[in-house]
């Protein structure tokens, strides 16, 4: 007797329903202090009450003092990049092409930019990658002004401990506004498999507001969905074969 095959065919909606809807264990993030760190923000400091956080959730984090060039980020589910971790130099052109690459591949990007009196031309060099301006004009923002992106799901409100708004353009969408002058507080871009986070203030998950509102969840979710890559490119599954699996009579 011929051996029968049955054709197993797995629809592009499924698979992304499944990505969606799959917790993240065993994450890594990398934190790049390689800039200089203003004061104490970085893991080990300000943000100390966001490492037990994102512990408790699966989330190893780490530091590179060598920089993306060095260290390679390309092992890590997400790397971070915040103004007061990067307060004393401006990323280079070859460091903004190693982190466009790693996002491309499928590594999830965290910016966390601030007010306009601090040097966010220092992450602007990557930023701009991704259409993303930072430091347009100082926002005071608790907002609960969002729109319909994954960070946001179960979120009511966020807490700013004092940022800017931001500028978007290109494959950067705005996804949060200050309720009051309604100026873009939050920005998400997609690159590759990649995903990027933009928040308009490094305080936002800093120890003395990440207790405020929902910033504790909405970090979570932040990094839940960084970790994951983008599953477009899944979809192209739904179009041929999956599986073979043999079957006997």
């Amino acid at each position: 007797m011929k051996p029968k095959f049955l054709v197993v065919f797995v629809t592009a909606a499924t698979i992304l329903a499944l990505v969606a809807s799959s917790p993240v264990h065993a994450a890594t993030v990398l934190w790049d202090i390689s800039h200089g760190v203003y004061g104490s923000y970085q893991p080990s400091g300000d943000f100390s009450d966001l490492v037990t956080l994102l512990g408790g959730n699966g989330f190893t984090v780490d530091t590179t003092a060598n920089g993306v060039l060095v260290d390679d980020p390309a092992g890590y589910n997400v790397l971070v990049l915040c103004l007061g971790s990067a307060y004393n130099s401006p990323y280079t052109a070859a460091e903004a092409t190693r982190i466009a690459d790693y996002v491309g591949g499928g590594g999830g990007l965290l910016i966390l930019g601030d007010n306009t009196g601090v040097p966010n031309s220092n992450l602007q060099p990557v930023a701009s990658v991704f259409g993303v301006t930072l430091g347009i004009s100082d926002v005071a923002a608790s907002t609960g002004n969002f729109g319909p992106h994954p960070i946001f799901n179960g979120i009511s409100q966020m807490v700013f401990g004092g940022g800017a708004s931001l500028n978007v353009s290109g494959m950067a969408s705005a996804i949060a506004w200050a309720e009051a002058s309604d100026e873009i507080v939050t920005a998400a871009a997609t690159h590759g498999n990649g995903r990027v986070i933009v928040f308009g203030d490094i305080n936002l998950f800093g120890n003395n507001t990440l207790g405020l509102a929902d910033n504790a969840p909405l970090a979570v979710n932040t990094f839940e969905y960084l970790a994951v890559p983008e599953p477009a490119t899944m979809g192209l599954l739904g179009l041929g074969l999956v599986a073979l699996m043999r079957k006997r009579k």
